[in-house]
């Protein structure tokens, strides 16, 4: 059997085989669906579970020192853009939990994640405008006096 009506014994890379089906294969994106998708399943499961308390960070004792390392929670807040609360609601309810991991995993942000993003450029581009007029004024001001 010749899939694409390539024998197996052709030597062809991947890479030709997906460009000749039109097939695009993203590694992070299925990495994050993935991770999501068992986050979700952990979080429905009851609080005593092993598995919940440790993504949560719940376990007893203290971290060694230097820099943090990166945690499963840090890189669900960081791909949704929503808090403990909100993503643990949305885990309880899994056709909404399904919605928002197909968002984060096909590259859409998420509502909240967009207008954070959206307001945090007003919020530079509001303080680069005040900075300058501060600075304009501090001219003024120094012209006027000599």
């Amino acid at each position: 059997m010749a899939v694409l009506r390539v024998s197996w014994t052709a030597k062809r890379t991947n890479d030709w085989v997906l460009d000749t089906a039109e097939v695009s294969r993203n590694l992070l994106e299925s990495v994050k669906a993935r991770k999501l998708t068992y986050f979700g399943h952990v979080m429905r499961s009851s609080s005593e579970s092993l598995d919940k308390q440790i993504m949560q960070g719940t376990t007893p004792g203290s971290r060694k020192r230097g820099r943090p390392k990166t945690t499963w929670m840090d890189n669900i807040f960081q791909w949704t853009g929503y808090t403990l609360d909100k993503i643990l609601v949305y885990a309880e309810d899994r056709a909404r939990w399904r919605q928002l991991v197909h968002g984060v995993a096909t590259g859409q942000a998420s509502e909240r994640g967009q207008l954070k993003k959206k307001k945090k450029k007003k919020l530079h581009a509001m303080r680069d405008t005040a900075v300058k007029v501060k600075t304009v004024l501090k001219k003024i001001r120094l012209h006027t006096y000599l």
